[in-house]
């Protein structure tokens, strides 16, 4: 495919998708609307003709890890402006197609739009967490004994178990339930929020502790 298509940086057919039905494709963004000569670059050659849904990602996004592209796409996607439906040939085995061998398939833009494309407002950047802050985190896991890891977007993923206590950041926050108790009074098994601190509904939270 980057024979034909030097722009693509990598390409990905979650297993979910059938592999045909969904494929994430990073491209060097050059021009206007080049994710969309992409997407019909694809449905154009071959086998990828066939291909359901088409997503386009910057370069900068790393399509295998696919948390990460649903979080870029959903951010960077304007419905009516970024999604394109033709109709072409499809799968002989697609039961959803409106005739055999024959139905429509969608593309969608994600990548970040240009003035060139109608934006004319600032793309906004990508809020982080410094170095210091990812440190005093990681410290406070590994306090815990909770085993972690952090994805591409810096997102801790845990794992662990400490004194029953869950480990995943994940887990389901809630309030320990006692006749007339109420959050914002902290009474009854919680901490007021203005000390930054919640009690789990199994017992500590696995960051802050008590």
């Amino acid at each position: 495919m980057r024979l034909q298509l030097p722009e693509v940086r990598d390409i990905a057919m979650p297993p979910e998708g059938v592999f045909h039905n969904l494929i994430l494709v990073a491209i060097r963004k050059s021009y206007p609307g080049h994710a969309r000569k992409v997407m019909h670059a694809i449905w154009g050659l071959g086998q990828a003709m066939f291909s359901k849904c088409i997503v386009v990602v910057d370069e900068d996004v790393d399509v295998q890890n696919y948390r990460e592209v649903a979080w870029k796409a959903l951010n960077h996607i304007d419905p009516e402006r970024d999604i394109q439906f033709v109709l072409g040939p499809v799968d002989s085995l697609d039961h959803s197609s409106r005739l055999p061998n024959y139905g429509s398939k969608m593309g969608v833009d994600a990548t970040r739009k240009w003035p060139g494309e109608g934006f004319t407002r600032p793309w906004p950047g990508e809020i982080r967490m410094s170095e210091d802050v990812k440190r005093r985190v990681d410290e406070l896991w590994k306090r815990r004994g909770c085993s972690y890891s952090r994805d591409p977007t810096g997102a801790i993923r845990g794992s662990g178990r400490n004194r029953g206590h869950g480990c995943t950041s994940q887990r389901r926050v809630q309030w320990r339930a006692r006749p007339n108790a109420h959050p914002s009074r902290g009474d009854h098994g919680t901490v007021p929020s203005a000390r930054g601190r919640l009690r789990w509904a199994s017992g500590a939270h696995p960051v802050w502790g008590r």
